[in-house]
């Protein structure tokens, strides 16, 4: 028993689901062009481990050129409040930088992480498309579709 004309217009518009990356030409992108429900891949992941990396290398120019503007400044303001003061200004900024780069390196290993897995998933699943339905997830739409 098929289905009424009513449903069948329904099921028609309805959009459909699919893994934008399963047919995904090499370097990524989906095969649905702009209609992409899900697109993960390995170069954002790669890509925000490198502006992680460098942001770790600016924290440590930070940190030296903290401690070389303090240098000096105490002993020749001996007698004044605003040495004291300005000892817990450089103190509380090389605190926040220190966690800033410690955060930094956490996050590119976790991220380059993140790359390489997101990439070693895909390609399972691009392979186990291949092996379920050979020709790909394509192939099997044209064929239930009578193309």
């Amino acid at each position: 028993m098929g289905l009424s004309p009513e449903w069948e217009k329904l099921f028609e518009a309805s959009p459909r689901m699919s893994l934008a990356s399963a047919n995904a030409p090499a370097g990524g992108g989906g095969a649905g062009g702009d209609s992409k429900d899900l697109d993960v891949s390995q170069g954002p992941w790669t890509r925000a481990s490198g502006v992680s990396a460098e942001l770790t290398v600016t924290a440590n120019t930070a940190l030296t050129r903290l401690d070389s503007a303090h240098e000096g400044v105490v002993p020749t303001l001996e007698g004044f409040m605003l040495p004291a003061v300005l000892g817990e200004v450089r103190t509380s900024w090389k605190g926040r930088i220190e966690d800033v780069r410690a955060e930094c390196t956490r996050l590119e290993g976790a991220l380059k992480t993140a790359g390489k897995d997101f990439g070693e998933v895909d390609q399972r699943v691009k392979d186990g498309f291949g092996t379920l339905h050979p020709g790909g997830a394509d192939a099997e739409h044209r064929a239930v579709k009578g193309r």
